[in-house]
């Protein structure tokens, strides 16, 4: 936690600090947008697409991706939390998601397997994400940074 006169003279002093965190603001604003769509509009299915989406690009972008392949310490309940839906709901999803060939999910893990599908799905335009321009698949179905 920063005091706002310490974040006033901060800011004075460093104007670029001041558009980095107002940059920083839009992001998350967008972001909430997103999911209060999310939420309203699609289905769970294609909540839980989205939200793979999202943390495969996020993920990636940071580093801690590889290939299509992402860590998920999440529970189903955890999902379930997340997304608005029962823990039943999730387990349904997650199976159909599987049985489709659109996802791997081992050892606290995701792996991509048809991100095409898998974006489509989830209606995902990575743009809300603030990272610029990504060129997103590659043939071999791979996310690039």
């Amino acid at each position: 936690m920063i005091d706002h006169e310490t974040l006033r003279i901060t800011s004075s002093r460093h104007p670029q600090l001041t558009q980095l965190l107002w940059a920083d603001t839009l992001v998350d604003a967008e972001m909430a947008r997103e999911w209060l769509v999310a939420m309203g509009r699609r289905s769970a299915l294609g909540r839980l697409a989205h939200l793979i989406c999202e943390l495969c690009v996020r993920l990636k972008v940071a580093g801690r991706a590889r290939q299509m392949t992402f860590p998920l310490p999440l529970t189903q309940t955890d999902l379930a939390d997340t997304l608005g839906l029962s823990v039943v709901h999730v387990n349904r999803v997650l199976k159909i998601l599987r049985t489709q060939r659109l996802i791997l999910l081992e050892d606290h893990s995701v792996t991509v397997l048809d991100w095409c599908e898998l974006k489509q799905l989830a209606e995902f335009d990575a743009s809300y994400l603030g990272f610029g321009d990504l060129e997103l698949v590659r043939a071999e179905n791979a996310i690039l940074a």
